[in-house]
């Protein structure tokens, strides 16, 4: 259900930022935004690349604590999950917000795949799906500390050192909460 709400409120965005595009926007300084054009002066193309990356590899970690949800039986597992889901979901709208902001598109997942680290491939998510029990809070484990990463890595690369004080801000959250996380599986992993 909150999946739901979540791409409905992407979902509106994104038909907003659609809308928008069809008119030429005039800022507070008067200066004029031709409509198709991203208007870097808020957001700078790092900022809205890494929206674009990050919406969609944060949609997948909110799908794999869904999953979670769903399969695992083990307190640890589920309190964690629960955490990832409810961080993930409103930085999806924050970046989201970014993108209407500079007159970005949400970017399509396929022309970033290769920079997007960390992401569970459509076999890996069958994977998944298809253990149970302890073989899969491991292996959810193991495949969410490498979707960590990826966030971490491109966090780290493309955003970390941002002049935009909002954009450095959920930089600096993205990598602390991932990191913290990152720990916490590592030493739950040894339990299985």
């Amino acid at each position: 259900m909150r999946k739901q709400a979540l791409f409905l409120s992407v979902a509106a965005l994104s038909l907003s930022m659609l809308t928008a595009c069809s008119n030429t926007n005039v800022h507070a300084d008067g200066s004029v935004h031709t409509p198709g054009v991203i208007d870097y002066s808020v957001f700078d193309k790092n900022a809205v690349m890494f929206a674009q990356m990050m919406i969609p590899h944060h949609d997948q970690a909110v799908t794999l604590a869904e999953m979670a949800a769903k399969k695992s039986s083990n307190a640890d597992v589920l309190s964690l999950a629960n955490q990832i889901k409810f961080t993930q979901e409103p930085e999806i709208l924050q970046m989201a917000q970014w993108l209407k902001t500079a007159d970005a598109p949400l970017g399509d997942v396929s022309a970033h795949a290769g920079h997007m680290d960390g992401m569970l491939t459509d076999a890996d998510l069958a994977e998944l799906e298809a253990a149970s029990g302890t073989d899969f809070d491991a292996l959810w484990l193991k495949s969410m500390i490498k979707h960590h990463e990826g966030a971490i890595a491109m966090t780290t690369s493309l955003v970390q050192d941002s002049k935009n004080a909002e954009v450095a801000n959920l930089a600096r959250q993205i990598i602390e909460n991932q990191t913290a996380e990152i720990e916490f599986m590592s030493q739950l992993l040894t339990l299985f």
